[in-house]
């Protein structure tokens, strides 16, 4: 890739146009290439998404927590995938 990388293995200056104005440069990328991996529309994937938070919202309200393990079992906290995601 040529360009200034977004740190989520993005190329910034192959930005495109996006219908969803309110995305940054490198959210609309994350968001091109989570389409074409899960061979969806841009559209179907913010939906997902939606979806998603609201189900994750739902259970945080009520005391749930979020847990992620590795492949080998070990725990990953969420707040460091997170952290990661964003910086």
């Amino acid at each position: 890739m040529s360009g200034q990388d977004c740190g989520w293995g993005c190329d910034l200056d192959a930005e495109k146009p996006n219908k969803f104005g309110f995305l940054n440069a490198r959210e609309q990328i994350v968001l091109r290439q989570m389409s074409e991996q899960k061979d969806m529309s841009e559209e179907a994937v913010m939906r997902l998404a939606l979806r998603m938070y609201q189900l994750v919202d739902m259970h945080l309200l009520a005391g749930s927590q979020i847990i992620f393990r590795k492949p080998d079992g070990t725990l990953v906290d969420p707040l460091n995938v997170v952290l990661k995601a964003t910086l």
